[in-house]
């Protein structure tokens, strides 16, 4: 992996029954302070594991950290399926979520990431036995909130500016780049002939004669 971001979460405990199989697999056979490393099949993040210890109720101590690894998202995300992915979702009501370019990058860097989120929670979080010590007075340590916090640094979210995107009506594609803007009085835009033939088929025909 290239360019890792890392997320470290000391003073876990670990319950191997409720691990995924490829971690508690690993973490039976190797215990002791050597730290190891396990990255899965085809994954793009790398567990390592420190300072393991037994305890006396058969759960472990451990400290944990995730090394993600930079991907190309316009390359592992379709255009055409993330706008619907992106249209399915329950954002925020009266937030203009559906419009703002940070939530909208924040939805495509979760899409392309899918797969490891998947892994980190079915195979790590569910074995957590002391989530509560993630939890600061203001309840802004948690672990959803640094994955999500070294999400936004690793596509450099933050820094992105507040405007607003076009969205294709054909296809609910999303661009922060002008589309082609329909010669009606409607704020119609399209991201290709083919959504403007399909929009125009499915209807817009009768719209352009009410005008």
């Amino acid at each position: 992996m290239t360019d890792p971001y890392i997320a470290f979460w000391p003073d876990l405990v670990l319950d191997p029954k409720r691990l995924g199989s490829d971690l508690r697999l690993s973490l039976l056979k190797r215990q002791g302070p050597t730290p190891f490393t396990l990255q899965p099949e085809g994954g793009n993040v790398m567990y390592t594991f420190f300072q393991l210890e037994k305890r006396e109720d058969r759960t472990y101590n451990a400290t944990v950290m995730l090394s993600f690894g930079r991907k190309n998202i316009d390359e592992v995300v379709d255009p055409r399926e993330y706008g619907e992915w992106f249209a399915a979702q329950e954002w925020p009501a009266g937030s203009g979520a559906s419009l703002d370019r940070k939530v909208y990058m924040r939805g495509k860097v979760q899409k392309a990431h899918s797969a490891d989120f998947d892994h980190v929670y079915s195979n790590l979080c569910d074995a957590i036995v002391n989530f509560h010590a993630f939890n600061t007075a203001d309840g802004e340590n948690t672990l959803g909130q640094k994955v999500a916090y070294m999400l936004s640094t690793m596509y450099s979210i933050n820094a992105l500016p507040d405007k607003p995107l076009a969205v294709c009506v054909g296809c609910n594609f999303h661009s922060d780049t002008p589309m082609k803007r329909c010669p009606c009085s409607r704020d119609v835009k399209y991201c290709s002939r083919r959504c403007q033939k399909a929009h125009w088929n499915a209807g817009h025909r009768a719209e352009h004669h009410d005008d």
